[in-house]
């Protein structure tokens, strides 16, 4: 009986040391929006890797959440220990939201050099640091090539300028005049014009968010251009009626009804399932005289309790161990070179053509204003009346200039 008490006592005190244990145990809580099953599949991959290296620390996945679940939480106080951004991060900057991560960066004696200086630039203001960089958001030109060798149109050379392009889907559009509706191939099913909104035409204000003679030029030139365009695409109408109602950025490509993709980084892992499908890319027709890309990074919100555990794991992700996965996965593009110098290699052929952008000189992100997302909706409405003729380039740029004044706030006052 004595023998007995004595093991109960003994399972007891080892229980109770367990269980003291796992109360040690640091709980960071990781949301991200991402929901696909090869994206959770990476997520969870990466945070069992990490535990096992840093065992007191336990990584909660919260995954294929909407952006406003974080901000919610972000706002109550609680729920959020480091959250992938893909949105305007100047946002959370300009509500304190956000942890300046250099302290921790130096602590931690991490290295940021690997990493495209484009990247670390879009995260940083001063000698602050907001977010660790994770994916690369930029575009190149998809192209059929057996469509366009059927055809005899030659392949798309890389960098057009935006009257070449102009000049050569025309091309494309007038060997397509004598077929039938049913067979008729389309150059491509939009421009994906988002980007210069956020970034590079914002970069022709000047600072009292005003506009001058010469940035109007520009950018009704480039609006006269972008609406003979789209006067040759086909309507959305016509784009449902050719994919009998599939959707999808890439459906009409893959389906053989465009010759040509705007072509974002992350769809060419969807492109390259098309085992009937030989495509390629090239370097991204130019407007308003440069490019455009974003950053989406990790992000440690002011409310978090524990910021170092959450700095630790992020680290952690954007290592090389943990980007070689991603970058391997071609689900997007890393911003640390090495991982994509390793592994973002084609097929397709081009595919280094989204590298070169990124060490191009005329690549711009993302400017600080807060009123982002009112601003996009604004834009893609009067883009909508612009492709639709029912304003003209003139009109078109003073009514956005209109609009950026009215909602858009500068972040940092100088």
């Amino acid at each position: 009986m004595k023998k007995q008490f004595l093991f109960l006592l003994v399972c007891i005190i080892m229980l109770s040391c367990t269980a003291q244990k796992q109360k040690k145990k640091t709980i960071v809580k990781y949301m991200n929006p991402e929901s696909s099953a090869a994206q959770i599949a990476l997520m969870t991959k990466i945070a069992r890797r990490f535990e096992k290296k840093y065992p007191d620390i336990h990584i909660e996945l919260i995954t294929g959440i909407k952006t406003e679940k974080i901000m919610a939480a972000i706002a109550s106080g609680s729920g959020v220990d480091l959250f992938f951004n893909f949105m305007n991060i100047y946002s959370y900057i300009a509500a304190g939201s956000l942890v300046d991560l250099a302290p921790y960066i130096s602590r931690y004696k991490m290295e940021t050099t690997d990493f495209f200086s484009f990247a670390m630039k879009e995260v940083t203001h001063g000698q602050k640091i907001y977010g660790l960089p994770v994916q690369l958001g930029t575009s190149c030109l998809a192209y059929n090539k057996a469509l366009l060798e059927n055809e005899n149109i030659p392949l798309p050379a890389p960098y057009m300028s935006k009257e070449d392009f102009f000049r050569y889907i025309t091309t494309i559009s007038s060997s397509q005049n004598r077929k039938d509706k049913a067979e008729k191939i389309f150059p491509l099913n939009s421009l994906n014009f988002i980007g210069y909104f956020e970034s590079r035409i914002l970069s022709l204000l000047n600072p009292d968010g005003s506009y001058n003679k010469k940035s109007r030029s520009v950018i009704v030139e480039n609006m006269k251009t972008y609406q003979s365009i789209y006067k040759i695409l086909p309507s959305q109408e016509e784009l449902s009626s050719l994919s009998g109602g599939t959707t999808g950025a890439t459906a009409h490509f893959k389906m053989g009804k465009t010759f040509l993709q705007w072509c974002q980084a992350w769809m060419l892992v969807d492109l390259s399932r098309s085992k009937d499908l030989d495509f390629a890319v090239t370097g991204l027709p130019v407007f308003f005289n440069g490019h455009t890309a974003s950053v989406s990074s990790l992000c440690i919100p002011a409310i978090s309790a524990v910021p170092e555990a959450a700095f630790r794991f992020a680290s952690f992700y954007v290592s090389e161990e943990s980007t070689d996965l991603f970058a391997a996965a071609k689900n997007g593009m890393s911003c640390r070179m090495s991982s994509t110098g390793k592994f973002f290699t084609a097929p397709p052929d081009g595919i280094d053509y989204y590298i070169s952008t990124m060490k191009r000189p005329d690549v711009f992100g993302k400017i600080p204003f807060t009123g982002n997302e009112e601003y996009i909706a604004g834009v893609r409405e009067l883009l909508y009346k612009l492709q639709k003729l029912q304003i003209s380039a003139e009109q078109f740029t003073d009514q956005l200039y209109r609009l950026a004044g009215s909602v858009l706030k500068p972040v940092f006052e100088e």
